[in-house]
């Protein structure tokens, strides 16, 4: 084989070893962060391989690149992480700041990103995608694509009442560009099908919904950068460099707009989708202080949801959480009580937490619920610990039993092998109660022994104790 067979033979097994590496990220046996770096190693060496030098295969793309993270490191550096998230909320794009005339916001939300995986996971995706996107199409036209799709991710959002920041919108432009592309053209001039657009069609699948499913991800902006990215894509890109022809065929107009519309009409048969956008509007709401709407919005979320659905049920945790901080605890109580079949072991155990450590106590029911958690995972030291604090220490007479908190304490502490100075306590205070003080002093000073740092509370059982046995109490000896 001669070298110049080699120098094209080379990076094509680069690309391919790149495409390989990004399936089994896809699939599971690697990594988020190893399968990014890998592929980012590989598409590198086969763009500095191919042309000599690899940032002039892709200026756009590293010139965009760069600036997200300068800015980024720039504010963290002065403000520190607290203020990078503070400064993105501010920076946000939102209805009453647009209507203000803030029109800053619009192309200042690409650099702005809350933390460092947010940054990493935008600008990661957008320097793969660009190195593939870029040499192929020009970066005069990938400019116009990110200028496009930036404006179409911003009006989905601010359409469906949601604001937002980071450069997720343009990343999901730039896919969409790709996606309207399924073959390329080979050094000799053949048109082939992209190994590349296979993986990406494949992780918008797996990713599409996972957005969707998190109210903190700007599915609305990854949703209108790809459909506008599409429709950019089969409109005004070619083969490199061309761009704005000067009439464009009808045809492309009918399939750039019939394959956009496509898109959202099947994202929007997704018998989740109205819960999903009222769940998303419902946390920016809260996060932008206006209670009232937030509320009125989870009670939507409420109405549309199945409690036998897990997503759904997801949905109305969020919801006791919101109603929780609100202080309204009866409904947050029914909401968990609605979805801890569906959900599990540790939603009884939330729930329980309401029924007995929040204002009206109910700890019979507490107790019941449990009961049920236990039923589903009988190692919970933290349930066990629970039941036995509530039989001490009931409001409820009838509850009071320093046999059963004695025998229930005891099991949380083996279950958590005596490594939670809590639970320790509790079993001292359950020892005291059933009349066993040597026993209780014993396991009092083993607690404090466990949180040196955390110590008032457990001096104070102590010095009760052993003020009531006459000071004298039993060596000091370690459990086992």
């Amino acid at each position: 084989m001669d070298s110049k067979a080699i120098a094209l033979a080379l990076p094509r097994g680069l690309n391919i070893a790149a495409g390989w590496v990004w399936l089994l990220g896809l699939i599971g046996p690697m990594n988020g962060t190893t399968t990014s770096v890998t592929v980012l190693l590989l598409l590198l060496g086969s763009r500095q391989i191919s042309s000599g030098n690899v940032f002039r295969t892709a200026p756009f793309t590293f010139g965009l690149c760069t600036a997200i993270v300068a800015t980024f490191c720039a504010i963290c550096v002065a403000r520190g992480n607290a203020g990078v998230d503070a400064l993105a909320h501010a920076g946000a794009l939102t209805w009453p700041t647009l209507c203000a005339g803030e029109l800053w916001r619009l192309p200042a939300t690409v650099f702005l990103h809350g933390n460092w995986e947010h940054l990493w996971s935008n600008t990661t995706w957008i320097l793969g995608i660009g190195l593939l996107l870029e040499p192929a199409i020009g970066s005069r036209t990938l400019m116009g694509a990110c200028a496009f799709t930036l404006v179409t991710s911003t009006a989905v959002e601010l359409f469906l009442e949601v604001g937002g920041f980071g450069a997720s919108g343009v990343l999901y432009g730039i896919e969409g560009v790709m996606l309207a592309r399924p073959f390329r053209t080979t050094a000799d001039g053949r048109r082939m099908f992209d190994w590349a657009w296979a993986l990406l069609a494949l992780a918008l699948l797996y990713d599409i919904p996972y957005s969707q499913n998190d109210p903190t991800i700007g599915f609305a902006a990854h949703l209108g950068g790809l459909a506008g990215g599409l429709w950019f894509g089969c409109m005004w890109t070619g083969d490199r460099g061309d761009i704005a022809r000067a009439r464009v065929p009808a045809r492309r107009w009918i399939t750039a707009t019939a394959l956009a519309l496509a898109l959202l009409a099947a994202e929007s048969l997704n018998p989740r989708w109205p819960l999903d956008w009222h769940a998303r509007v419902a946390h920016n709401y809260e996060q932008a202080g206006n209670l009232k709407a937030a509320g009125q919005q989870w009670a939507i979320v409420e109405s549309l949801a199945d409690v036998s659905e897990p997503v759904d049920a997801d949905k109305l945790e969020t919801a006791a959480g919101y109603w929780a901080r609100r202080d309204s605890i009866e409904h947050t109580r029914h909401l968990l009580a609605e979805i801890c079949a569906t959900k599990g072991a540790e939603e009884y155990n939330d729930l329980g937490a309401y029924q007995a450590f929040v204002e009206p106590p109910d700890e019979r029911a507490a107790l019941e619920s449990w009961e049920q958690s236990l039923t589903l995972n009988p190692h919970s030291a933290e349930v066990l610990n629970r039941m036995a604090y509530v039989r001490l220490f009931p409001n409820d007479s009838t509850l009071y039993s320093p046999t059963a908190a004695v025998f229930l304490a005891r099991c949380a502490v083996e279950q958590d092998r005596f490594q939670t100075p809590e639970y320790m306590s509790t079993l001292a205070l359950a020892e005291d109660r059933y009349g066993n003080r040597a026993e209780a002093i014993r396991l009092m000073k083993r607690a404090l022994a466990l949180a040196p740092d955390d110590s008032t509370e457990y001096l104070s059982e102590l010095a009760e104790m052993q003020g009531e046995a006459g000071g004298a109490g039993d060596p000091d000896v370690s459990l086992r």
